[in-house]
């Protein structure tokens, strides 16, 4: 019998050259959220410290002008902040996105993965079957013409029954 081979095969390669894909994506938009977490926390210890800072030059008596511009400074930090904050959220919901594209990916090679599996146990099953037929039809050349070999014992007709 002809050695398997899986007639999908160049489909299964593709699936799983999709899936490493999107594996990949994924990785890269993982890694975009670690630094865009870090450039957020980084923004509001940035922002804290200006607010800070705003608060104690006020309790120390600082003129209207440089408070003025320390508060405008602030704003902009905070607008900052923000800013980095969005950039997070969007990372983090194309990262979702990215895992549902991978989720796919590796379904659909899986399924790939479970009927070759199937067509292999198939075509072991239809081996062992025509083996066993090639042995059983070489037991009965064989055995031809030999009574009470090739099946139940027979009885030769020259024999009596019992009664």
């Amino acid at each position: 019998m002809k050695a398997h081979r899986f007639s999908l095969e160049s489909v299964r390669t593709l699936r799983q050259q999709r899936e490493q894909q999107a594996r990949q994506r994924y990785a890269r938009s993982l890694e975009a959220i670690r630094k865009a977490e870090a450039r957020t926390r980084a923004s509001e210890l940035e922002w804290e410290n200006a607010l800070k800072n705003l608060e104690q030059s006020a309790a120390d008596g600082m003129a209207a002008g440089p408070y003025a511009q320390a508060r405008t400074g602030c704003l902009v930090l905070e607008i900052r902040w923000r800013d980095q904050r969005a950039s997070l959220m969007e990372s983090r919901r194309v990262a979702g996105l990215l895992l549902q594209e991978l989720t796919l990916a590796t379904q659909q090679r899986e399924s790939l993965d479970q009927l070759e599996r199937r067509a292999r146990r198939q075509h072991a099953f239809m081996v062992r079957r025509e083996e066993q037929n090639q042995l059983d039809e070489l037991a009965t050349q064989r055995n031809a013409g030999q009574p009470g070999l090739t099946g139940w014992p027979r009885r030769l007709s020259s024999q009596p029954t019992p009664s």
